[in-house]
């Protein structure tokens, strides 16, 4: 003799409301699974620092200081 399975069906969908109350999800008797998404952060795209260094010529080391390149 085989046991129906309508009362493992009621049990597990009363277990599942159960938890979705104990987790603040709301319990809707249409939709009993409940889904949230959460809504992803978008970062700033991040910049390789420059790690380049600028090297002068006579020339603009005297211009800048002022002076003459002799």
């Amino acid at each position: 003799m085989r046991r129906g399975t309508s009362g493992q069906r009621r049990k597990v969908a009363e277990a599942k409301r159960v938890v979705q109350l104990a987790l603040g999800d709301a319990v809707r008797g249409d939709h009993p699974q409940v889904t949230k998404s959460v809504p992803s952060a978008q970062a700033e795209p991040v910049r390789p620092k420059d790690e380049s260094v600028r090297v002068l010529s006579l020339g603009e080391v005297a211009a800048r200081l002022g002076i003459s390149r002799d």
